[in-house]
């Protein structure tokens, strides 16, 4: 027993210098833990669990507090489908955050927040911000996806008919905004024939997309990171929020 105990005091050394590496932590955030600020006026919670302690982060500025999402390679997501091969990607890599409430039915709104993109985004279909609707695993479809995809900015909505989404594609290049604060104005409604319409810094990118969402769902807001993974590994793409406002239209 007396010759065990070095041996055994120098695995817990080494345990304990792997579990304070910083970017190199694995370990799975506190599924659960809620998420929100003095100027924001929605609340959001971690409802699959994030694959590191960096993945979702309070940054301070100046006075100014902000969250950061960060993703790299193989930062497997947490919810149960992400595992799975789907939608032509072996897995799926997420650090995402959804809305405590729900959104209600037949009901104009306006989003308004603050976005900085300081990394990445130049990948496959690298979501933001989703306007989704699952309450089941039957019924489990976002209505809207607004992501880069190979640095381009797109719209997918779900189809009037139901039947698959549609892509809606922009003149926006992620190498215009990295960097820098952007302001995004989400105007939709959630009624039995729904619109969709984006502003990017004062600029109308979309306009009146039509778009449905299930009769089964619920609709509420999942933003962060949320993207394919790839056999031969993905960028890292770092993404700030601020200032995120819900209101009546």
């Amino acid at each position: 027993m007396k010759r065990l105990l070095p041996a055994l005091l120098l695995v817990a050394l080494i345990l304990s210098g792997c579990h304070g590496s910083g970017e190199n932590v694995f370990e799975p955030t506190d599924k659960g833990r809620k998420y929100t600020d003095h100027d924001w006026n929605l609340e959001f919670y971690d409802n699959c669990g994030l694959p590191t302690n960096r993945s979702v982060q309070w940054i301070k500025e100046d006075e100014n507090k902000f969250i950061r999402f960060r993703l790299d390679t193989k930062h497997y997501g947490m919810c149960s489908s992400d595992r799975n091969a789907r939608n032509k990607a072996p897995y799926w890599e997420r650090a995402e955050l959804k809305q405590v409430d729900s959104l209600k039915r037949g009901v104009g709104y306006k989003l308004e927040f603050h976005a900085r993109f300081m990394e990445g985004y130049d990948g496959n279909r690298e979501a933001f911000w989703q306007i989704h609707s699952c309450s089941s695993r039957s019924c489990c479809r976002p209505p809207i996806i607004i992501k880069f995809n190979d640095g381009v900015l797109m719209l997918s909505a779900i189809k009037p008919s139901g039947e698959r989404s549609s892509n809606h594609i922009s003149s926006v290049k992620i190498t215009d905004l990295l960097g820098k604060w952007s302001d995004i104005v989400l105007k939709f409604s959630t009624n039995a024939f729904p619109k969709i319409s984006l502003e990017l810094n004062q600029k109308t990118i979309f306009d009146k997309i039509r778009f449905t969402i299930p009769k089964c769902g619920i609709p509420h807001f999942k933003f962060g990171i949320y993207r394919p993974g790839s056999a031969s590994g993905t960028n890292q793409s770092i993404v700030d929020f601020d200032k995120i406002k819900l209101s009546l239209l």
